[in-house]
């Protein structure tokens, strides 16, 4: 069987637009997907840049807040206070400065919702006060 002129062309032709389109195919695919891998990693260094801020900034605000409270007077009286006031072999601060110093502490967790339990503890590491006295 003879193929006409049109046959011939048509032929070649077709076979050469058909690979185009296919290489065209899989360069575009592999290129987007080069392109979605790297914005996706880049938004998620973003991401974590962003959280460790936010972790760093909010570690500071509470040690912010946790020197604030170590300085107040109420609490560097208990500590003081427990060794000449208190009973000797405790090293507790006597009931009036304990409760003093209780009170402070609940004021001061309800001041700081950060914290569920706010306590003192002298050197020897006994509880000199507490927000949550029992």
């Amino acid at each position: 069987m003879k193929l006409k002129l049109r046959g011939k062309i048509m032929g070649p032709v077709l076979v050469v637009v058909f690979l185009g389109l296919a290489t065209v195919t899989v360069v575009s695919y592999i290129t987007a997907s080069r392109t979605l891998e790297q914005t996706h990693t880049e938004q998620m260094e973003r991401v974590v840049q962003i959280v460790a801020t936010q972790a760093n900034d909010w570690i500071g605000e509470r040690a912010a807040n946790v020197n604030a409270i170590a300085a107040a007077p109420t609490i560097i009286d208990v500590l003081t206070n427990g060794a000449a006031t208190g009973s000797a072999a405790t090293g507790s601060a006597a009931p009036e400065v304990v409760d003093n110093a209780n009170a402070y502490l609940q004021k001061m967790k309800e001041s700081y919702p950060a914290f569920t339990t706010i306590g003192v503890l002298n050197r020897e590491g006994i509880a000199a006060a507490n927000s949550n006295p029992s």
